[in-house]
């Protein structure tokens, strides 16, 4: 599977959330964009992209599902438009620099 899939998920997951989903589909938001932003954070460190691995540590840190990070709605709406752009980003940046 390549590896740009886990970050484009995440992402649309994300953009799909700007829309207004249900609090269920917030918490699974929140499982999947940290886990992803883990996983990005190795792999991009591994490579030697620091800063794009540190944004992906501030997205697991701000989307982690145990210590809920509490802003307004409209806030997360933000955020969580910001996050899927940021992932797509990633995910092009995967794709030029795959071994």
């Amino acid at each position: 599977m390549n590896r740009a899939a886990f970050y484009i998920v995440a992402a649309l997951c994300g953009i799909a959330m700007v829309t207004g989903m249900p609090y269920g589909y917030f918490m699974f938001l929140r499982l999947c964009v940290c886990a992803v932003s883990i996983y990005g954070a190795v792999q991009l460190s591994q490579r030697k992209a620091e800063r794009m691995a540190w944004g992906c540590v501030a997205l697991a840190v701000l989307f982690n599902p145990i210590f809920k990070v509490h802003l307004g709605r409209e806030l997360w709406w933000i955020m969580d438009g910001v996050a899927g752009v940021f992932l797509c980003v990633v995910a092009s940046n995967s794709n030029r620099q795959s071994p």
